[in-house]
């Protein structure tokens, strides 16, 4: 449920239509007047579109799951780093140490390509593709 500027509460679609028209609104009159000034000397210029349009409380979900991201990218490179060291001192001990190192970086590969695909393909596809 929303309320208008009457005072009286509405819901449904044309409560809606109207936030949007409101929002349209300000997002004209805020395109005329930027690079301007207004207030406290604060700038009317944002970085993206998208973040005009979220509210304080989304921008901050948004930024605690980036967080939490970059908490399981750091957990998962170092734990794969430290697995992988361990399991080449392992072979480097008890087999060869060149057969270590080797197996200790190809498992490093391995691991980090099967969970960062994306990244992984053009790192070992090195053939360049020709525009037609």
């Amino acid at each position: 449920m929303t309320s208008n500027s009457s005072g009286k509460r509405s819901s449904g679609k044309r409560a809606i239509k109207q936030s949007l028209k409101r929002q349209k609104k300000r997002k004209q009159k805020d395109a005329g007047a930027k690079g301007k000034r207004k207030g406290k000397g604060r700038s009317i210029i944002s970085n993206t579109p998208e973040e005009e349009e979220l509210s304080p409380r989304q921008r901050l979900l948004l930024e605690r799951a980036a967080a939490a991201r970059r908490r399981e990218a750091i957990s998962f490179i170092s734990s794969v780093f430290f697995g992988s060291a361990f399991l080449g001192l392992l072979i480097a001990i008890l087999i060869e140490p060149k057969l270590g190192v080797a197996a200790g970086g190809a498992l490093i590969c391995l691991l980090l390509s099967f969970k960062y695909q994306r990244l992984a393909y053009p790192s070992f596809c090195q053939k360049q593709l020709s525009p037609r």
